[in-house]
Order: structure tokens, then C-alpha cells, then sequence
């Protein structure tokens, strides 16, 4: 293949939400409906939410599964990495709270299911 996959910038994007505004602008320019959507798995919910509240398509693929698979027994002091876990898990459910709050993510934009 000798030609380059095009890149597009989004510029600087102070949040998740600004990025799913500044890329349906650009989804729209392109009659783009669907995109592959690729972002950590912790905030894949939100991410496709709101990317699917500005009218976009999303394949979802998760990646740095970081929280998945710890199996340890219940200790009273919890290790760094389960700290890091519920800091991560918090910063999600805050986050989408927020953002419903602010009318970011419409339920009534997402898929059934």
C-alpha cells in the first residue's frame, strides 16, 4: 500500500465531551455514521455514550483492562493497586454523573438493550 491512511486533528480537547463535539463536526464533513472507538476499558461506557449522544455510531474496543481479573481475599487494608482501582472505578461514576447532569450523555440517544 503506498499511500498513507489520513490523519485528522482534533486539536486540543479539554474533555471527553468536546472531543465527541469537535469529531461529529468532522464525522459529518466525511458522511462518517460509524467509528471504532478506542479508549480504556474503564471508560468505554462513557466514552460511547457520549460519543452516541452527538449522533454517532460507536463499535466499541476496549483496551488496558487493568481493573479485570484480581481474585485476592478480602483485606481489611486494601493494596495500592485496589486503591488505584476504586479511584479509577469513582472517577467513572462521578464522571458520568456529571456529565448527565450537564445533558452530555441523553439516555434517550443511546441503543436499547
Amino acid at each position: 500500500m503506498d499511500e498513507a491512511a489520513p490523519v485528522d486533528d482534533l486539536g486540543i480537547c479539554n474533555n471527553t465531551r468536546e472531543e465527541a463535539v469537535k469529531f461529529a463536526r468532522l464525522a459529518k464533513e466525511n458522511d462518517w455514521s460509524t467509528i471504532i472507538l478506542v479508549t480504556s476499558a474503564n471508560h468505554m461506557k462513557r466514552a460511547g455514550a457520549v460519543f452516541q449522544s452527538e449522533g454517532i455510531e460507536v463499535v466499541p474496543v476496549a483496551c488496558d483492562f487493568k481493573g479485570i481479573g484480581k481474585a485476592d481475599s478480602w483485606k481489611l487494608i486494601p493494596d495500592q493497586d485496589r486503591m488505584i482501582d476504586l479511584r479509577t472505578w469513582l472517577y467513572e461514576k462521578v464522571g458520568w454523573t456529571y456529565y448527565r447532569s450537564k445533558g452530555w450523555i441523553r439516555l434517550e440517544a443511546l441503543p436499547k438493550k
